[in-house]
Parts: C-alpha cells; sequence; structure tokens
C-alpha cells in the first residue's frame, strides 16, 4: 500500500513540472527551415541595382564623414579636457606642498611655544614663595584686636572684634 501511495505522489508531482516545462513541446521538436526562391525576388535591373547601391553607397560615405566630424571634435575636446586636467594637479600639487610647509611651519611654531610655556612654568614652580602682604588700614578705637591667630591652610587670620 505504501509503495501505491508513493507511486501515485511522484506521478502527481512529476506530470504538471513535464507539462508546464518550457522544452516539453514536441510540436516544436521537428521544424523546418522555410526555403525561399531567390530567383522570385529578384525582380530589378541591374541599372536599378546600382543606382540603388550608389544611393546607399553616398548615404554611407556622408555617415563616415559625419563621424570623422565627430571623432575631431571628440578629440578635440579630449585634448582640451586633458590639458585642463594637467593645470588642475599642477595647482593641487602646488597646495599640496603649499599645506606641507606650512603644517612643517606650524609644529615647529607649536614646538618653540609650548617649550617657552614649560619653562616659564617651571621657572614659576620653582621660586620661593612668600606670604602676601596685605596692607590694613589702621583699626578704628571701636575695633579690638586680640593676638589670638587663626591658621587655616596658608592663609593667617587675626580676630578682631
Amino acid at each position: 500500500m505504501y509503495n501505491k501511495i508513493l507511486l501515485a505522489l511522484l506521478v502527481l508531482l512529476i506530470i504538471p513540472s513535464v507539462t508546464l516545462a518550457a522544452w516539453w513541446n514536441p510540436f516544436s521538436w521537428s521544424r523546418s527551415i522555410p526555403v525561399t526562391n531567390e530567383a522570385a525576388t529578384s525582380t530589378l535591373t541591374d541599372s536599378q541595382q546600382a543606382d540603388i547601391l550608389m544611393a546607399d553607397l553616398i548615404d554611407e560615405t556622408s555617415k563616415n564623414i559625419d563621424l570623422g566630424h565627430q571623432l575631431e571634435d571628440n578629440q578635440k575636446q579630449i585634448a582640451s579636457l586633458e590639458q585642463k586636467l594637467s593645470i588642475e594637479v599642477t595647482a593641487y600639487n602646488q597646495l599640496l606642498a603649499s599645506s606641507q610647509q606650512l603644517k612643517s611651519q606650524y609644529d615647529a611654531d607649536l614646538n618653540e611655544v609650548t617649550k617657552n610655556c614649560n619653562d616659564a612654568l617651571i621657572k614659576n614652580l620653582n621660586r620661593p614663595v612668600s606670604a602676601p602682604t596685605i596692607y590694613l588700614p589702621s583699626a578704628p578705637s571701636s575695633i579690638h584686636c586680640t593676638s589670638n591667630t587663626l591658621m587655616s591652610g596658608q592663609t593667617t587670620y587675626t580676630d578682631c572684634n
């Protein structure tokens, strides 16, 4: 029973694919090439054929001349564009060289400024630190200052009331 179901399933899957396949067309298997009679198509006289050939030759010659002019114009445009490109490449190379020179000058100036700032900073760090001098005007008689002095960090406070 299992074999019959499997066979039926295969037949159901294969038959549609064969009938719908593009290559499965038995009517197209034996096509013959149609035969034409060249003697029947040639009804023009030799002079008419020569005239037709001469007209075709003139048309093709004029097309070739037009294409030659277009080719010359295109070659001129190419030469002009190549000249502009060489000018732009030269200008670009000059700008690039100038940019590199300015960058090297900037780097040198930056190094000098950095060195000067570091030297000044080191000089200021190495000098002795003294307490700041503060000028206080003479105290009015109503304010009485005691000798109690408070020290907080590097700042000195005198107690007055």
